[in-house]
């Protein structure tokens, strides 16, 4: 939070170093039940949220000038990457529903779920 503050880094190094959404709101919820056993009550996902916030803060403290240059760069490989992968997604599961049509035209039964057999 102080390196944000300082504007020492960007939103989006501080998504590259791995802090996810949601990461930096608070760390407590309202749940009166474990309030009233423990006197508050964190998150449920809190220790994965610690971690990563520890590990992205080792990486923001210790960012090179290099680092810092090629992190848009790296971004925008990540966001095509992810766009790639939907895309690949998307053609696998039209691949299969051509296949069960194909095989329902040949055989009159239905092809086989791949994901059963392995």
């Amino acid at each position: 939070m102080q390196l944000r503050r300082q504007n020492s880094i960007t939103d989006l190094e501080i998504t590259w170093a791995g802090v996810e959404s949601g990461d930096l709101d608070s760390p407590t919820v309202d749940n009166p039940e474990i309030r009233r056993k423990y006197g508050f009550s964190p998150r449920e996902d809190w220790q994965e949220v610690s971690y990563r916030l520890s590990q992205a803060l080792h990486k923001l403290r210790y960012i090179t000038p290099l680092e810092k240059e090629i992190v848009p760069y790296v971004m925008a490989f990540r966001a095509e990457h992810q766009t790639t992968n939907k895309i690949i997604e998307a053609l696998a599961a039209r691949v299969t529903e051509l296949e069960n049509i194909l095989q329902v035209r040949l055989t009159g039964q239905p092809a086989a779920d791949k994901a059963a057999i392995n």
